[in-house]
C-alpha cells in the first residue's frame, strides 16, 4: 500500500485529501473497492461452508455416508443417554498366601516411605518394610498402632488396633513372607474432603510403626509429602506385598489418557458446560464399541467425593473409534451443586483407569435486578 492510500485510508468515509489528483484517486478508490470486494467474497465462501457443516451435523450426515461424524476441528456434541452404574466382571479368584516363617520383629525390618496414591479424595501413604535380618520373615497383621511425630518432635497416636475394614487396599495382598532383603508394605491413608482442608493443615513429618509387642520402626517422610491428618481420619492395611499387574482385568480403553477443560467457576445450581479431550497413545485403533459411559461429578468440599455423581454415554453415534495417536474431544454437561465454595470435579470412563479432574468454584446465582 502506498503512502497516498494510507492516507486516503485515514480519511472518514473515504474522503480524498484537499488537492489530490482526481484521476489518481479514481485509481486508488478502484484498488480499495477491488479489495473490498475479494473480502466479502472470501466472507461468503467461509459463511457457506459453515452452513453445510451446520446442515450435515444436524442432519447427521450425507445420506449413506455411514458413521456421522462431528464438524472438523470441533468437539463432539453431548448427548443426554444415561448410563447405569457400572458392574464389574469377576476378578480372578486369588489365593491368599499363608504364613510360612516365624513373625517379623521390629529388629528385622527397616522401612522408607513408598509411593503417594491420590485419587477420588483420598491420599494414600505407602510404606515400605525391607527385611534386613539374616532369616525369612512373615509380617502378618496390621500395625498394633501408628503414631504421627511432628517436626518439633511431639507424638500423636494415630491409629490403633488392625487394619481399617472400611478402606479399600486391594492391591496389597498379605501376609507377606520375606526372605532377607524382600520387602513388604503398608499402606496409610488420609482425606482432604473436609471444610478444614481448604484453610490449613496438620503435618506430621514422620510415622512410628508397632510390630506387635516387639518394638517399633521409625520412618521419616519426603519433606515434599508430610502426612497431612487435618480431616482427622486415617486409615491402615494390613501388612502385604504389591498385587501383580498382570493379575488385574484391564480395559481396551485404557490406552486412552483424559484432560478436562472446565471453566474456573461454575454457577450454583445450574449446568455446567466442559469438554473432555480423549487422547489415543497407543499404535493401534481405540473402538467406541460397545459405546463406553462416563461418570462425573462436582463435589464441594467438605461432602464426599463423588457424591452427586451422573453417568452418560459418549457420543458414539458420532464417532465409533479414534485413530492410533490421535484424539476426539467432547462436550460435556454436569449439574453443578446448589452449594457454593471450592469443589473438585471428577470424570471417568467407568471400567477403565481413564479419568481427570481438578478444582473449580461453585459462585452463587446472580439475583435479577
Amino acid at each position: 500500500m502506498s503512502d497516498f492510500e494510507r492516507e486516503l485510508k485515514r480519511v472518514p468515509h473515504d474522503q480524498p485529501p484537499a488537492g489530490a489528483d482526481p484521476r489518481l484517486l479514481e485509481l486508488v478508490f478502484a484498488r480499495i473497492r477491488g479489495r473490498r470486494r475479494a473480502t466479502l467474497a472470501a466472507i461468503a465462501v467461509c459463511a457457506a461452508a459453515a452452513a453445510v457443516a451446520i446442515v450435515l451435523l444436524g442432519t447427521g450426515g450425507p445420506a449413506g455416508g455411514g458413521m456421522p461424524a462431528a464438524s472438523p476441528g470441533g468437539p463432539i456434541p453431548w448427548t443426554d443417554q444415561t448410563a447405569p452404574v457400572y458392574a464389574p466382571p469377576p476378578q480372578p479368584s486369588r489365593t491368599a498366601p499363608t504364613a510360612e516363617y516365624a513373625a517379623c520383629t521390629a529388629s528385622d525390618l527397616t522401612g522408607k516411605p513408598g509411593d503417594i496414591s491420590m485419587g477420588a479424595g483420598q491420599i494414600t501413604q505407602y510404606i515400605v518394610l525391607t527385611n534386613a535380618g539374616a532369616s525369612a520373615c512373615t509380617l502378618s497383621g496390621a500395625p498394633s498402632t501408628v503414631t504421627g511425630v511432628r517436626a518439633g518432635g511431639r507424638q500423636t497416636t494415630l491409629a490403633s488396633g488392625s487394619a481399617t475394614p472400611s478402606q479399600g487396599f486391594g492391591d496389597l495382598i498379605g501376609p507377606a513372607n520375606l526372605q532377607p532383603g524382600q520387602s513388604a508394605q503398608v499402606a496409610i491413608s488420609t482425606t482432604d474432603m473436609c471444610s478444614a482442608a481448604a484453610t490449613g493443615t496438620d503435618d506430621y513429618s514422620s510415622v512410628i510403626l508397632a510390630i506387635g509387642t516387639s518394638g517399633r520402626v521409625d520412618i521419616a517422610l519426603s519433606g515434599d509429602h508430610p502426612l497431612n491428618v487435618i480431616c482427622g481420619a486415617v486409615g491402615v492395611s494390613a501388612y502385604g506385598t504389591p498385587q501383580p499387574a498382570t493379575d488385574l482385568i484391564s480395559s481396551p480403553l485404557d490406552g486412552l489418557t483424559a484432560t478436562a477443560a472446565m471453566p474456573a467457576t461454575v454457577t450454583a445450581g445450574t449446568t455446567a458446560t466442559y469438554t473432555v479431550t480423549l487422547q489415543n497413545t497407543t499404535n493401534q485403533p481405540v473402538a467406541l464399541t460397545p459405546c463406553p459411559s462416563y461418570t462425573e461429578f462436582i463435589s464441594p468440599l467438605g461432602t464426599m467425593p463423588g457424591s452427586g455423581a451422573v453417568r452418560y454415554y459418549l457420543n458414539c453415534q458420532a464417532i465409533s473409534e479414534i485413530p492410533a495417536g490421535g484424539s476426539v474431544t467432547f462436550d460435556v454437561q454436569m449439574p453443578v451443586p446448589a452449594t457454593t465454595g471450592d469443589a473438585k470435579f471428577g470424570w471417568t470412563l467407568q471400567g477403565t483407569s481413564v479419568s481427570t479432574g481438578g478444582a473449580v468454584v461453585i459462585t452463587a446465582t446472580t439475583a435479577s435486578p
